[in-house]
């Protein structure tokens, strides 16, 4: 899997980063079966204008073969956002997987029955 990080005011160091990287990186068990045709890219920015104060905001966007899938998250802290992060889109690969497991159930259940009569 391809992981992209990007920061449109460049306040990310470079040492967050690799972080952020790393944790995404775990994700490789879930979509490994999509290979290296899975690209994940994050954008992480900066202080929205009508806030106050440290806030991150990350948007995620994790392009696999059939369906895109996008996640944003708000945090103070560059690290519980990765963490935050990761757990989303953990939550929503395997939410997609699911589905597309139970159409193909359901396929296979209509071929049978269309088989035995």
């Amino acid at each position: 899997m391809n992981i992209i990080i990007t920061s449109p005011q460049q306040d990310i160091l470079e040492q967050e980063r690799i972080a952020l990287t790393k944790k995404l990186h775990s994700l490789d068990r879930i979509t490994h079966s999509y290979g290296s045709s899975a690209r994940l890219e994050v954008i992480i920015r900066k202080n929205l204008p009508q806030e106050t104060g440290k806030v991150f905001t990350g948007e995620a966007k994790l392009i696999i073969p059939g369906k895109d899938i996008f996640c944003q998250v708000r945090e103070y802290d560059i690290q519980t956002l990765g963490d935050k992060l990761k757990d989303k889109l953990k939550s929503l690969i395997l939410a997609q997987k699911g589905e597309k497991k139970m159409h193909w159930r359901r396929l296979t259940r209509i071929f049978k029955r269309r088989k035995e009569k």
